[in-house]
């Protein structure tokens, strides 16, 4: 499988679930203009102990591997869990939502963008993407409107 045929399936599930989520890191710079290399796919979700295992059954265990306790223990500490796809290598770290007002207001401004030629996705907004990675300096390419240019927020 193929991480951008993972991406897709992830959004997938995750919308149909109905999961609050947000793409973050290499994959939203990449949208936003500024691509980076990636070995994996990073999302901010914000999940009860009810969805843990709700997520977890649409991830069939021979096709891949999570850790539901991890994922469980994730929920009451923070922190991130992963799903790898062994057969390819490719891993989703799924991160929790930070629940000070700074991780709320970030996942708030979460917007719709394109991430795949077919396929948009709830991304972090550019702002946060740029201050994530500490570039939110003025001139960092020629592609800066690129990375500041708003879209529609999700809903």
């Amino acid at each position: 499988m193929e991480q951008a045929d993972l991406l897709r399936r992830v959004i997938e599930l995750l919308e149909d679930l109905e999961i609050t989520y947000m793409l973050v890191g290499s994959m939203v710079s990449g949208a936003y203009g500024e691509p980076r290399a990636t070995v994996n796919i990073d999302i901010v979700v914000d999940l009860s102990a009810n969805e843990v295992r709700r997520l977890y059954g649409v991830f069939p265990p021979d096709d891949y591997y999570v850790s539901v306790e991890a994922a469980e223990e994730t929920v009451i500490r923070g922190g991130q869990f992963n799903v790898i796809h062994p057969a390819s290598g490719n891993k989703v770290d799924f991160l929790m939502a930070r629940r000070d007002p700074w991780g709320r207001t970030q996942v708030s401004r979460r917007k719709r963008t394109r991430i795949l030629p077919d396929r948009g996705a709830c991304a972090g907004a550019p702002a946060d993407a740029l201050h994530a990675r500490g570039l939110f300096t003025c001139g960092v390419s020629p592609r800066t409107p690129a990375l500041v240019r708003a879209s529609r927020p999700c809903e």
